[in-house]
């Protein structure tokens, strides 16, 4: 018996959705925010960031277009579900380059500093799989919004244009941090400094969390969307609820990983205390006097006010250290 869900039940879940791209969204732009207004953040590692969030904000963007209800029969549905389908595989592709990044860096002491490429896979890769649905013309609603329909073909593309390259991205990355967390714990170990020592192996185990960003963002959309290819006529309220509270968390937990480095909360720090001092909102607006150092390194950051360091960023003396201890052990 198909039982389809209700206007006001899409108009719920909609809200649901308006609710978490609203958070995801601030989160974002505080981290395009910090990168303009502290010059010292503009190195390439916090590049990639910047581009993760902007992805991140293009496909929470996308909910404010309206409701299923609202946009089917409307091309704004078919635009709609190529610009969700664009950025949401753009920001999973971004933490792959992320984790290319790192892994270069750390476990072959070699930058990865090529935009054009990297540019080109995230958006031109993420481009070229948003143009395979129309062939089939299969975008258009899909649960309480619109995005790759469920019939044969819009399952197939599903899968096979987000899906899929999702869990292969989780494969990748988890790969690519327990391969960097071991070297950064033979670092440790083989570091002379008790301090640094500690230092590295907290950032090792901090480091093991960053791919189940994917997983808790993902997983209950996962269920939701293959539980809708097995029972096409009977979607679930509460399951498509916890798919836009589980999928809404991805923007929020990337810019909280990623982003909220203690380099970042140190200069947040000092502009708070800068307003104060000043009973103005001008230093807000102000961009940060001290120049940015022209070294691009990538860098790790271990301090210890990090409760989620951002695994691109490496502070000098760490980075030494590590090098010393390999140097040693070479020798």
């Amino acid at each position: 018996m198909s039982k389809q869900l209700t206007e006001e039940e899409q108009v719920n879940i909609w809200g649901v959705s308006i609710f978490m791209a609203c958070i995801s969204i601030l989160a974002g732009s505080s981290i395009i925010y910090s990168y303009f207004r502290f010059r010292s953040l503009r190195k390439f590692s916090f590049e990639l960031v910047v581009f993760l969030a902007i992805s991140d904000i293009g496909a929470n963007v996308t909910y404010f277009m309206g409701h299923r209800a609202e946009l089917v029969g409307h091309g704004l549905c078919t635009f709609q579900g190529m610009m969700q389908q664009f950025f949401e595989l753009s920001s999973v592709l971004w933490t792959v380059l992320i984790g290319l990044t790192l892994w270069s860096s750390v476990v072959r002491q070699s930058k990865m500093e090529n935009r054009f490429a990297m540019h080109g896979f995230a958006w031109g890769a993420s481009f070229v799989v948003m143009l395979l649905p129309l062939s089939t013309d299969s975008y258009g609603p899909s649960g309480s919004w619109c995005w790759i329909k469920g019939d044969t073909p819009g399952t197939v593309w599903r899968y096979m244009c987000f899906y899929t390259p999702l869990w292969l991205a989780f494969a990748w990355n988890t790969y690519s941090y327990t391969v960097v967390t071991k070297a950064i714990k033979n670092f440790a170990t083989m570091s002379k400094s008790g301090d640094q020592q500690r230092k590295l192996q907290k950032l090792a185990t901090q480091l093991r969390w960053y791919p189940m960003i994917l997983v808790v963002a993902w997983t209950i959309p996962t269920i939701s969307r293959i539980y809708n290819s097995i029972n096409p006529d009977n979607p679930q309220y509460w399951l498509t609820v916890l798919h836009c509270l589980s999928r809404g968390l991805q923007g929020i937990l990337n810019a909280v990983a990623y982003g909220m480095t203690p380099s970042v909360k140190e200069r947040w720090a000092s502009l708070r205390r800068q307003v104060m001092q000043e009973h103005s909102c001008g230093p807000l607006c102000a961009a940060e006097a001290v120049a940015s150092d022209d070294n691009d390194t990538e860098e790790l950051q271990t301090g210890e006010s990090s409760s989620a360091p951002n695994p691109l960023q490496q502070d000098e003396e760490d980075e030494e250290a590590a090098m010393e201890a390999k140097e040693t052990e070479m020798s």
